[in-house]
């Protein structure tokens, strides 16, 4: 049975992440200082196994290797290409897009993490909110990288052209109002350059579809190279992205 999808208000697309995960300026620069090892420590306390599994072979493993690969994710080595030279973490690091967007190893981990399963474990957090969000760090990390990466697309994109992207929820209505005044997605938000992936994550009775024309300035950042899906064409927004209902439609 559809459900409404959850949607926060205009104004909190304006809080920040920090103040929405309920991470004081100390905290914050007391975890940051930790480095990696505050995203394992939040990984290894808050994930179930699966997302410990995918924190180890994202972070030690050998991408495309059988002995490293999870076995709750054997499907990932179809969507490897075949041929490409990124294996291990440092080699995502020091990838050219990583490079130009003054990627962090954290930023690389988090960003990563996320094109696994364990988006699913940081984005339930997010949409219920509890006085501190158990990932804060993981999802600072996250942000930082989903800004910076931003770079790529006005290097590589002709500046004012519109781009259209796609989203698919199953089983979702959009809530009343929001084609007149929008809402704010409170986790982050996964778009694609195509269609048909779109619609394969929507479907369902009540599929739900946004599409989204955008300029490269305000696209999502594409996480291809750095997904354990690539094929999917993933391009992610940040945690409290606004979803303005004149430059799209939900269908």
């Amino acid at each position: 049975m559809a459900t409404e999808l959850r949607l926060g208000a205009v104004q909190e697309s304006m809080l920040g992440v920090r103040e929405y995960l309920g991470l004081s300026q100390s905290q914050y620069g007391g975890n940051f200082v930790e480095g990696v090892q505050a995203i394992v420590r939040e990984l290894e306390t808050y994930g179930e196994r699966s997302d410990v599994v995918n924190l180890r072979y994202i972070l030690s493993g050998i991408a495309r290797d059988p002995q490293w690969i999870p076995q709750h994710a054997v499907p990932w080595r179809a969507h490897r290409p075949r041929g490409l030279r990124l294996r291990a973490l440092v080699d995502f690091v020091n990838h050219p897009h990583s490079v130009r967007a003054k990627l962090t190893a954290e930023n690389v981990l988090a960003l990563r993490l996320y094109t696994s399963d364990t988006f699913r474990l940081i984005n339930r957090f997010l949409r219920s909110p509890a006085r501190r969000h158990p990932l804060a760090m993981t999802v600072m990390h996250l942000t930082e990288g989903i800004c910076k990466l931003r770079i790529v697309n006005l290097d590589s994109l002709e500046p004012g052209k519109l781009h259209t992207l796609w989203r698919g929820v199953k089983d979702k209505v959009v809530p009343k109002g929001f084609g007149r005044r929008g809402g704010t997605e409170l986790a982050c938000m996964s778009t694609t350059a195509s269609k048909a992936v779109a619609v394969k994550y929507a479907a369902s009775e009540t599929p739900l579809l946004f599409e989204m024309h955008v300029k490269p300035i305000q696209m999502g950042s594409s996480l291809q190279y750095l997904s354990v899906f690539p094929k999917e064409e993933e391009y992610l927004y940040p945690a409290l992205t606004y979803l303005d209902p004149g430059q799209g439609r939900a269908l």
